[in-house]
């Protein structure tokens, strides 16, 4: 039995005010739970299998949500990653004067360890080193723990010094 049901056979006031914290529910329900809270009492095996359905549509709803955002932000991540690899490939970028930057996209929680990476660079062809331990080459990587992943909206840039790069070329055809 889910957490929800169980608040709403309950009759207790404070499991039905829980229920109502519950940010997914579905307010047009909120009467009756106020009600049976008022009565002490648990709502209906009818309407508690109305309410509950009604939640799990929602949350399946975020379900369907997240899967999509990561998987948006996973292609994002590895078409930018994919394209200044090619761009070192044809000889157009030198690999030497690229810089992965991270970048954390504010939002309502947080993750803590995501919040440090802000503005953190790592040379390119290196993985950043999360706070936990965690290593990735960048936000969404396909290959990163999806524990790392789902639900974060952190992306990456790169800095490329162009002036190194030829510097580096004048000094090599100097010498």
């Amino acid at each position: 039995m889910s957490a929800a049901r169980r608040e709403l056979l309950s009759g207790d006031p404070e499991a039905l005010r829980r229920y109502l914290t519950r940010g997914r529910r579905d307010r047009r329900f909120d009467r009756a739970v106020m009600k049976a809270m008022r009565e002490e009492r648990p709502l209906n095996a009818e309407t508690v299998d109305k309410v509950t359905a009604r939640y799990a549509d929602r949350l399946l709803q975020l379900r369907g949500e997240m899967l999509a955002q990561n998987e948006t932000q996973e292609a994002i991540s590895k078409a930018r990653a994919d394209a200044i690899r090619q761009q070192i490939v044809a000889g157009k970028i030198d690999a030497q004067a690229v810089t992965k930057v991270w970048r954390h996209t504010p939002q309502e929680h947080p993750r803590l360890h995501r919040q440090a990476m802000n503005g953190k660079s790592v040379p390119y062809g290196e993985d950043f080193e999360l706070p936990n331990g965690a290593r990735m080459p960048y936000p969404h990587a396909p290959d990163a723990p999806i524990s790392e992943k789902m639900g974060c909206k952190c992306i990456f840039s790169y800095k490329i010094d162009f002036f190194a790069a030829v510097e580096r070329r004048f000094r090599a055809e100097a010498v």
